[in-house]
């Protein structure tokens, strides 16, 4: 069951442009964060007790937090 609602909701998100690569094929970096955090809420894991991190090519790291209307920001971590 977990993973058709996965599934389905990387299609659903494939399909929106801001979330896909210039193809359209995958998702990028924005979608994979949707992604990562509405498979979270589905689990009924609370999201502010996650921290999701990225690192940059250039070695700079950001830390990925959601807003409010589900959409993701990028905080410098120091």
């Amino acid at each position: 069951m977990m993973r058709k609602w996965y599934q389905d909701q990387e299609a659903n998100l494939t399909d929106q442009s801001a979330y896909t690569d210039n193809s359209g094929t995958s998702l990028n970096h924005t979608g994979l964060e949707k992604l990562f955090f509405d498979t979270l809420g589905k689990m009924n894991i609370n999201k502010d007790n996650m921290i999701l991190q990225k690192i940059e090519d250039n070695g700079g790291i950001n830390t990925i937090s959601i807003n409010s209307d589900g959409t993701t920001v990028q905080i410098p971590c120091p």
